[in-house]
Formats: structure tokens, C-alpha cells, sequence
């Protein structure tokens, strides 16, 4: 499956890492798109009084394996609405959010 996967406490978050790891062991292809910085509590917001930006990651799943993905300066609904319309490469079979580091108060 062609997979994007986000989540709300940032590009880097752990969660994320493994989330990716576990869909590539499953022999999945995965974009990621995810707020540069943790958003959690945003819920379904959206940015609208300032541009927002993507810049292109790598991001470190295992020693010698990465995965393609964006960060964006904007909200985790920002993300997917990013990834879906302009982002990804391929047009995702299931868009996916997790693993939560963060605070669940959305």
C-alpha cells in the first residue's frame, strides 16, 4: 500500500519513527508529512493569517533506511491537506496518524 502518515507532535517525533518503521517492515511505501514542531491540542484548525511553508526531509527510520516526507509550519490538518494536494509523489491508498507522544487534547 501507498501510505501518507502524519501526526501531531512533529516531524521528529518517535512515534512517528516507529509508526514509519513498522509500515516499511510491511513492505508499505510511506510519505510522511507532519508539523515541524508539536501541535498537539490544534484538533481540526487550520492556518489561514499566514503562508504556509513546506520544506522537503529525509527522516531516519533505522540505521540505512529513510523515508521521504515534508515538514510544514502549520497545523497536523495543514499537513494532510498539503500532503494530499500537493506533497506526496503518489496519490495515497490510506492516510494514517500516530503513534501520539504528545498530549491528547484536541
Amino acid at each position: 500500500m501507498k501510505i501518507l502518515l502524519t501526526n501531531d507532535d512533529g516531524i521528529h517525533a518517535r512515534g512517528l519513527i516507529e509508526m514509519g518503521k513498522f509500515l516499511i517492515e510491511q513492505e508499505n511505501e510511506v510519505f510522511l508529512v507532519a508539523p515541524e514542531t508539536e501541535q498537539s491540542g490544534m484538533s481540526s484548525a487550520i492556518t489561514y493569517l499566514r503562508p504556509l511553508m513546506a520544506k522537503s526531509v529525509k527522516t531516519r527510520i533505522e540505521k540505512d533506511t529513510f523515508v521521504d516526507g515534508s515538514m510544514v509550519n502549520g497545523t497536523p490538518v495543514d499537513c494532510v491537506r498539503l500532503g494530499l494536494s500537493e506533497l506526496c509523489p503518489w496519490k495515497p491508498d490510506l492516510v494514517l496518524s500516530g503513534i501520539n507522544d504528545g498530549l491528547n487534547a484536541g
